[in-house]
């Protein structure tokens, strides 16, 4: 885990889903928020570039919408919300619709397209934020090992996660 006395200008994410956060529940949404919430109080960045998976990338892109800073929605292709469940695609749509900008990196799902667009970013970012619990594998670890590889500064926000598991 890296910080900076200086404000990055750019912030990647990268983090798990709901399933290893404890579920898609109610508690999980709040707690993510608090914890989005926290961390772009703290860092301030100019804009987040966020891959919006379900979980700690949409809690990121809502917390940056509420905090009107701007965030890249960088989709690794059309259609990779296919399927999640409606509720989820709807959330993702109206987020999609606030986004500064749009990216998507390929027309069609491809293999490696997720590992494409997480590097897409790292290469981008001045930091990495992520909700990581530290196990080995996955795209959270690939992402968080691309830029260490890169040299690009990593905070590891799983503490706070922790931290707010008994608040309500």
């Amino acid at each position: 885990m890296t910080s900076s006395s200086q404000q990055p200008a750019t912030v990647a994410v990268t983090g798990h889903r709901p399933p290893r956060l404890g579920g898609y529940t109610d508690a999980v949404e709040r707690r993510l928020a608090r914890v989005a919430e926290a961390v772009l109080s703290e860092l301030a960045p100019a804009r987040v570039l966020t891959g919006m998976a379900q979980g700690w990338d949409l809690a990121i892109a809502e917390a940056c919408d509420r905090a009107t800073i701007p965030f890249v929605a960088v989709l690794p292709f059309p259609g990779a919300d296919a399927r999640w469940p409606d509720a989820q695609r709807r959330r993702l749509r109206a987020l999609l619709e606030r986004a500064a900008e749009v990216v998507r990196l390929s027309e069609s799902p491809s293999p490696g397209a997720y590992h494409r667009r997480d590097r897409w970013m790292v290469e981008r970012a001045e930091l990495l934020v992520a909700l990581w619990d530290g196990s080995r594998g996955g795209g959270t670890f690939s992402t968080v090992r691309s830029a260490e590889k890169r040299r690009v500064p990593v905070r590891n926000v799983w503490p706070q996660w922790l931290a707010t598991a008994d608040a309500r």
